[in-house]
């Protein structure tokens, strides 16, 4: 996983993004990766690896949202989750969907 941290650190150095604010998102980009792979796996594939994903870009951005907002409660954290905003959806693009081939990942089952 190090080298697709790497990977990703490299190519938002390439848009300008400073080295720190690169690292940062590589890190929590391979988070991502890896939470929705697992539940990729859990489901034997059955849910595309993109939908995956952006759900968990989704929860991400919400709980940025909650911390941004300290009178929501945990209730309303899960309702934005379920039911992503545009802002949600903004920070998943921003995040990682550009760095994917096609901006998806192929529904194919795993091994």
């Amino acid at each position: 996983m190090e080298r697709l941290v790497d990977a990703i650190a490299d190519a938002f150095r390439r848009r300008d993004v400073e080295d720190l604010t690169a690292e940062v998102v590589a890190e929590t980009a391979v988070g991502v990766v890896k939470v929705a792979l697992r539940r990729w796996l859990e489901v034997n594939g059955q849910e595309p690896l993109h939908t995956l994903m952006t759900d968990s870009l989704t929860r991400l951005g919400a709980a940025f949202e909650q911390s941004s907002n300290a009178n929501r409660t945990n209730d309303e954290v899960r309702r934005a989750a379920a039911n992503p905003t545009s802002s949600n959806r903004r920070t998943s693009e921003t995040l990682l969907l550009p760095l994917l081939p096609g901006r998806h990942c192929t529904t194919a089952s795993p091994a």
